[in-house]
């Protein structure tokens, strides 16, 4: 029955700001955000000379989504009191001055205003934040990016700052509108006007907007929370506009909320003069009236805001995780989807955008932005205009924050915690780590293992192409993993039949990763060599070796368990203990000599022994302490009268690099010996080219 009701599901569920009449510029939790920011800066500046008590504050801050009550009122609403700061000021000097209104009123009425503060000025221009950041690179982008950018903006805003506004209330000065426009009207300065029995209609119809952005956010952050540091990144330059508006406001308060005019009343006159509801319409409009009038009483109060959210959390996640309910939800969103300039074109987009953000959980927001516009013509105005934005915000070329090595290690380090674990615990212990946790585990330190290979200028095609795969085998992970948590407990053989999928793509997806964290660890044993390529191969043919070796061990203890006489238990099951040790050891070497062999043909596909051979974590110090102390370049000058110091910083050096050299055959990248060693290398060489220049000026 839910279902036949679009208004239910898109009113309540999938409302957002993508889903309206007319774009706005901030959506409701960023004109909260905005509102409150500013009002309590000014409440420290003003102290006692400012009206706005903290105990009337909730009064300023809900108010400011107020004036979109537009996208629900219809033609008749007047559109100065959405755009035109006088008609606004006009409401709040009426507030002021009117005996009939309160002093709750007044400050209703500045609310009111600072939504226009925020957006008209700066947010709203053709140069403004959500019209100027591109999104979407498609012609006659600008509409899309202001209802993609505005969303997205919201969604951040209500994350960063839930324990604020998660049970905020919102509030409508609905008796001080109809006078202020009836004054208004009478004046020539607007042409139509509401009663406020039909602005509480508008303003309970606008309320599933914001539940509905706190659903949707409630629901990405327990299903796919990396979205929001994703979607930080991309939208990292929004501070500078958002912190005009604030200012904006501030201005607003400072020249309209100083404490000097007399107001006996605190009261509102919607407080002390109900606003009912008349029904008008069909049967279903009347229903669908006293619904949003029952809403409206229920989102009076913080705990029923609270409420509502988490109702609505529950009703979008189950209808989400079931195929025959998500394709209704997203046909019905699809279908209601108002969009401007280009019909099909920005239904589409935006219809993908929707289906992406909330179903693709193998996509990054980049890659959703990319899926939603994907055969739609490309503006390269836009492109390029896109493309100076990332490189200014620091990005990578499709929007997001580059991946440093570092944090792509200490994510594999993590999977091998877990891993270890699973070795080491029983399988009933209740505290093991699960099928699931791994894989989460994994797929998130294969996707940074990638893009730190990827994000690099420098590198070999080899290393690129082999975090491609990587990168492609997260991907289907994450598919998965999401498919496998969505099924319900009650639904075994689906859940086990995608738990054993999920399962064989995480040890594929480990294995490639772990491959690529040796290859990386490895690039950086040899980083000091004077001859890569020659260490390399000097480490493959030790390798081999010991496999040799180790196959001959194996088949003489194989012959040795063979001669052992049955009854002799003891002595075969000692045998059969050193027999798996040796098997064991062989695949470990195997597995090491696969390492070795990818980074032989690594550094074979580099043109020359450049920098970008070498680990790009450590590209200037492994620069620097590239040239070994016996090649042929260096000996030339090193047979040179150099000064005494230069000759004792050369000693030091070549001892520290043989140093670190011994260690870098017995002994992984991340081990303390190793780093110190590598560290007391750096800090010899340093004192070596110091020597160096000063000798070399002096022999000028």
């Amino acid at each position: 029955m839910l279902l036949k009701n679009k208004y239910i599901i898109i009113g309540i569920i999938l409302s957002f700001c993508l889903i309206q009449k007319e774009v706005t510029a901030w959506g409701p939790m960023t004109h909260m955000s905005v509102n409150e920011a500013a009002y309590t800066s000014i409440a420290a500046e003003l102290n006692k000379d400012f009206i706005i008590q903290p105990e009337y504050s909730y009064l300023f801050i809900g108010c400011g989504p107020a004036p979109d009550i537009k996208q629900t009122a219809g033609s008749e609403f007047p559109d100065e009191y959405h755009k035109d700061i006088e008609t606004v000021l006009r409401m709040v000097d009426k507030a002021k001055s009117d005996k009939s209104f309160g002093l709750e009123d007044v400050i209703m009425a500045l609310g009111w205003a600072g939504h226009l503060y925020a957006e008209v000025t700066s947010a709203h221009t053709q140069d403004g934040y959500p019209n100027s950041k591109v999104s979407c690179t498609t012609v006659n982008y600008r509409s899309l990016n202001h209802q993609i950018n505005e969303v997205a903006i919201d969604f951040l805003t209500y994350h960063q700052n839930k324990e604020k506004y998660s049970g905020a209330k919102l509030v409508f000065p609905l008796r001080l509108l109809e006078s202020s426009m009836s004054e208004d009207n009478a004046n020539g300065k607007i042409p139509s006007i509401m009663k406020a029995e039909t602005l509480k209609n508008a303003a309970n119809a606008f309320l599933p907007n914001v539940v509905g952005i706190r659903a949707i956010c409630e629901y990405l952050e327990s299903s796919r929370p990396e979205i929001f540091d994703e979607m930080d990144a991309f939208y990292s330059d929004r501070h500078d506009a958002i912190n005009t508006s604030i200012g904006e406001v501030k201005r607003l308060l400072r020249e309209h909320a100083k404490n000097n005019f007399s107001k006996p009343i605190i009261k509102s006159a919607d407080g002390t003069d109900r606003v009912g509801i008349s029904l008008n319409g069909t049967l279903s409009a009347k229903v669908k009236q006293t619904a949003l009038a029952v809403l409206g009483r229920t989102l009076k109060s913080e705990r029923g805001n609270d409420a509502f959210t988490t109702i609505s959390y529950y009703f979008v996640t189950a209808g989400l995780s079931s195929s025959i309910w998500r394709d209704k939800f997203l046909k019905a969103a699809f279908s209601s989807t108002p969009t401007t300039g280009d019909e099909s074109k920005n239904k589409q987009v935006l219809n993908r955008f929707l289906e992406a953000l909330l179903t693709r959980y193998d996509l990054t927001y980049p890659e959703i932005l990319a899926y939603a516009q994907q055969e739609i013509k490309t503006d390269p105005t836009a492109l390029a205009l896109r493309s100076a934005q990332f490189k200014e915000q620091g990005l990578t070329a499709d929007g997001r924050k580059p991946v440093s090595v570092e944090e792509a290690m200490a994510a594999v380090r993590e999977v091998e915690r877990i891993e270890a674990v699973r070795r080491e615990w029983p399988w009933f212990w209740p505290w093991r780590p699960g099928e699931n946790t791994l894989a989460t585990a994994r797929e998130k330190a294969s996707r940074l293992l990638a893009y730190s290979i990827l994000d690099q200028t420098s590198g070999s095609t080899f290393l690129k192409a082999e975090a491609g795969k990587l990168l492609e085998m997260s991907q289907a992970l994450r598919k998965k993993i999401k498919e496998y948590d969505d099924l319900s407990i009650f639904n075994v053989f689906s859940k086990l039949k995608i738990r054993s999928e999920m399962s064989a793509i995480s040890e594929a997806c480990g294995y490639q990763q772990r491959q690529i964290a040796e290859i990386l660890r490895v690039k950086l044993a040899i980083s000091a060599s004077p001859n890569p390529a020659e260490r390399i191969a000097a480490m493959v043919q030790q390798a081999t070796n010991r496999i040799a070796e180790t196959d001959k061990a194996i088949e003489t203890t194989k012959q040795f368990i063979k001669d052992t006489p049955a009854w002799n238990l003891i002595q075969r099951n000692k045998l059969n203990d050193e027999l798996k040790q040796l098997q064991k050891a062989r695949e470990s070497t195997v597995e090491y000599l696969t390492t070795l062999t990818a980074v032989q043909k690594d550094i074979k596909s580099q043109s020359s022994r450049s920098e970008s051979a070498l680990l790009p974590s450590d590209k200037n110090t492994v620069a620097q302490t590239s040239q070994s102390p016996d090649s042929e370049s260096y000996s030339q000058e090193a047979s040179r009268a150099f000064s005494a110091e230069y000759s004792k910083a050369q000693a030091e050096f070549e001892n520290a690099y043989k140093l670190y050299t011994t260690l870098a055959q017995k002994k992984s990248a991340d081990d303390p010996e190793m780093k110190a060693a590598l560290q007391k290398m750096r800090n010899a060489n340093i004192r070596r080219e110091k020597a160096l220049k000063s000798s070399q000026s002096s022999n000028r």
